[in-house]
């Protein structure tokens, strides 16, 4: 059968489905965008979360990359992690869920905890200066390999 566009009876059904997909995220966007204006105009979580038929739900402590038993998603967390104490906002998970949050308190991290970039950092840093060290050598001496020699050290002859 020859490519053709479709009449409009024929994809009439999918239409109306996609059309109806579309205003039905479009109107729990606006919901959540309400949602946040009145938590930025001072109402609390509870009575935004209760007049809107949700359910608030209070999240442990958690770091930027989510919590460790996965109740708070990366996502979330990066987009708690833009604003303050008081910050309210919105965003769709990967799921397709809306979420509306506020955060309720920031705790700053302490001075003596090492995070996980520094570790890294204290981990490589002396293979990266050894690696820069042997590398600026090899630029500047040329070297020879004796590949009869290299064989027999590590045991191909």
């Amino acid at each position: 059968e020859p490519e053709r566009d479709q009449t409009l009876d024929e994809v009439r059904e999918e239409v109306i489905a996609a059309w109806q997909d579309l205003q039905t995220d479009n109107a729990i966007l606006t919901a959540a965008e309400d949602m946040v204006a009145q938590l930025d105009a001072g109402d609390d979580m509870l009575t935004v979360a209760m007049d809107s038929g949700g359910i608030p739900q209070v999240s442990q402590a958690f770091g930027r990359t989510g919590s460790t038993d996965g109740i708070i998603g990366p996502e979330l967390a990066r987009a708690a992690f833009v604003g303050g104490e008081g910050t309210a906002g919105h965003l769709q998970s990967p799921e397709g869920d809306v979420i509306v949050f506020q955060v309720s308190s920031v705790t700053p991290a302490s001075a003596g905890e090492t995070s996980e970039i520094a570790a890294m950092m204290q981990n490589t840093f002396a293979d990266q200066v050894f690696s820069g060290f042997v590398e600026g050598l090899r630029q500047d001496m040329p070297i020879r390999i004796n590949q009869e020699t290299l064989n027999r050290l590590i045991g191909l002859e």
